[in-house]
């Protein structure tokens, strides 16, 4: 496992907006998604079952953030890595922010999936897949993977 992934709904930071566990009052909202991702867990049901008031289809996370910042709607799902990294080359990082759980008040992590590095047997050694996993496991376990996580994110 490389690392895993942690889908949230984000919003314009100073936008007093809470998601439902229930999604039961996303009605009001718009969401913003990105074309071709199946997002898994409770927001690919909520996406699904028609939940939101719309639903807008764009073809990147660029655009979803350009246009929540342009108010074109309320809320867009991505990737929390991803976002904030994008975010932050945009200049806007500082005016996201991820959907609060109404019952708890803590950022809704919507999904989230494990990702994983495969080699081809046919360009990779066995050796340096082994060594490749050693190594990973060695930096998860001194801190630099959540360094360069802090550093970047």
């Amino acid at each position: 496992e490389i690392y895993v992934e942690e889908w949230y709904v984000f919003k314009r930071a100073e936008d007093r907006i809470a998601l439902d566990r229930d999604f039961g009052n996303a009605a009001q909202y718009t969401l913003g998604i990105s074309r071709g991702f199946e997002y898994g867990g409770v927001i690919q049901e909520a996406i699904d079952g028609n939940r939101f008031k719309d639903i807008q289809i764009v073809t990147d996370n660029g655009m979803n953030i350009r246009k929540l910042m342009a108010g074109r709607f309320d809320l867009f799902v991505g990737v929390r890595m991803t976002i904030m990294h994008l975010a932050g080359q945009m200049g806007v990082a500082h005016r996201l922010a991820p959907v609060p759980m109404s019952e708890t008040g803590k950022p809704y992590l919507v999904s989230a999936s494990r990702t994983y590095l495969a080699f081809s047997k046919q360009t990779m050694s066995r050796s340096t897949a082994d060594r490749f996993s050693k190594i990973l496991r060695q930096m998860k376990a001194d801190g630099t993977i959540e360094a360069i996580d802090a550093k970047y994110f």
